[in-house]
């Protein structure tokens, strides 16, 4: 009789612990995490395109994509894409830098590609005007990227502390002026979270390849 009870007291206590451990299970998983992020963006002026933000539904992050078919796909052009920029703030181990995230938006109805590295400058003064040097290329490898109709390719965007450079005359940008690869043609993206230079010699910005 004393054996039988013992049993069943091993069981009792084992399906006890069975079910608080589905209990806390269910609360771990009922709790999931967030992600918040912040992109600038707003309308450019008459001669530029509408500017978007990045659609990331089937691609999960900016940058991100599964396989794009690009047999016979031609080269994206300005009028194909609108832009945007995320600041990312200051870290990448270069003292005095701001980094961000260039992202181009396929706005068009086929599949294109990028190659290489974007034209990019500051414009301010509200009427286009060129501030400070255009970016140098921070020397990544050059790749191809192929982005179906709102897919998106990004760059890697630093830009340097302007009170570093002598005689910099210092300036709130009105945002960038952005040439896709081998394009004459412009995209304006408006952010005024940056402070660039009116000197020409001022090289605040470094930009990466698209991917």
């Amino acid at each position: 009789m004393r054996s039988r009870i013992a049993v069943l007291a091993v069981l009792a206590a084992a399906a006890t612990g069975t079910l608080a451990g589905c209990s806390a299970d269910t609360n771990d998983s009922s709790v999931a995490p967030s992600t918040v992020v912040s992109t600038v963006t707003s309308t450019p002026d008459d001669t530029s395109t509408t500017v978007r933000p990045p659609d990331t539904s089937s691609t999960g992050l900016p940058g991100t994509r599964t396989p794009v078919n690009s047999a016979g796909a031609q080269p994206c052009r300005a009028a194909d894409l609108s832009g945007t920029v995320t600041n990312r703030g200051r870290g990448g181990g270069t003292a005095g830098s701001e980094y961000g995230t260039l992202a181009l938006t396929n706005i068009g109805s086929s599949v294109c590609t990028l190659t290489g590295y974007p034209g990019v400058s500051f414009v301010g003064d509200g009427n286009g005007t060129q501030l400070g040097a255009a970016a140098v290329r921070d020397g990544s490898t050059v790749v191809t990227t192929a982005i179906e109709p709102r897919g998106v390719a990004t760059a890697q965007l630093r830009v340097a502390e302007a009170g570093n450079f002598t005689g910099c005359d210092q300036v709130r940008a009105d945002g960038l002026r952005i040439y896709p690869p081998n394009d004459r043609d412009a995209i304006f993206v408006r952010t005024t979270v940056f402070t660039a230079c009116r000197s020409g010699d001022a090289q605040l910005l470094t930009i990466g390849t698209l991917r």
